[in-house]
């Protein structure tokens, strides 16, 4: 299947090469979990070999604010603060690559995420139907059940420590952004449990790293008009879907900004064409 993905792959970037955006007006925003430092890499060299520059939240912010860019222009974020990020700080440090890590908090303690006892509990298939099943329900049926879960069966970490959030940090080149407090579908809560996980989303990774928290990603991309302005509310400057396309810098909505999804198990050429925003646009179900 990955060949074939690949195969399908190569041509839809070489399409998407015909067609290059204007970068005067948009910025290509990507994002991931947990890429390897090969897939890193690998992508950070083809994005300089190709005349982009990689900038900071804070200079999109910037550009936000112009409503233009003098260059190519791409921003990476990472969703989750998953454990394996920390083998990417190296080349992080080494490439001076700006990358936004957005961190969910209970994770960094507890040391896992609700899905992982999901998976630890199904296999295949009926693990990701299972996980579509319980993204819809309501946060109050949701946590009975994952509190039962928990009960039953334990699983290893898979996030990032306190202590390994903070190192992240210090890196120069990276900026946290924050991913709620325990990573619920914000659009299944009610508005207490959306502002608790909003505004302790930042106050909380304020206390972990000392630095003010500006930037938001929505759980697995949910929001609504009601969820933006209480974002903004809570003091956030931009906050992250996962609608895929190209961040307009003169139209779009500062807190429903867009990101196209890289696919860290996926081949080169799959990946390039995501980049090109080509794979989307033929393969808008995931495959």
């Amino acid at each position: 299947m990955k060949m074939l993905k690949d195969s399908f792959g190569f041509l839809l970037y070489k399409i998407g090469r015909l067609f290059p955006f204007d970068h005067t007006t948009k910025v290509l925003s990507l994002y991931c979990h947990r890429p390897s430092v090969t897939f890193f890499e690998s992508l950070i060299l083809w994005l300089r070999e190709n005349g982009f520059r990689l900038i900071s939240l804070t200079e999109l912010e910037k550009l936000l604010e112009e409503g233009i860019a003098k260059d190519k222009c791409v921003v990476i974020t990472l969703d989750d603060a998953h454990i394996s990020n920390n083998e990417l700080l190296p080349s992080i440090e080494k490439y001076k690559v700006p990358v936004t890590i957005f961190a969910p908090v209970d994770p960094l303690y507890e040391g896992s995420y609700w899905w992982d006892y999901v998976y630890a509990n199904t296999e295949g298939m009926k693990a990701k139907h299972l996980l579509r099943k319980w993204k819809m329900m309501d946060v109050s049926s949701f946590d009975v059940m994952m509190a039962d879960l928990r009960s039953q069966i334990s699983v290893p970490r898979t996030s990032m420590t306190v202590e390994e959030l903070q190192k992240a940090a210090n890196v120069k080149t990276i900026e946290i952004g924050a991913h709620t407090v325990s990573h619920p579908i914000l659009t299944q809560c009610e508005d207490e449990r959306i502002r608790m996980e909003l505004e302790g989303g930042r106050s909380r990774l304020y206390e972990i790293i000392g630095k003010q928290i500006k930037y938001l990603a929505y759980p697995n991309g949910n929001y609504s008009e009601k969820i933006k302005l209480m974002a903004r509310s809570s003091g956030y400057k931009l906050a992250f879907t996962v609608e895929q396309r190209l961040i307009d810098l003169k139209t779009d909505d500062w807190l429903a900004l867009p990101r196209f999804a890289l696919n860290e198990e996926g081949g080169r050429f799959e990946n390039l064409a995501r980049v090109m925003g080509t794979w989307q646009k033929f393969f808008f179900w995931k495959f």
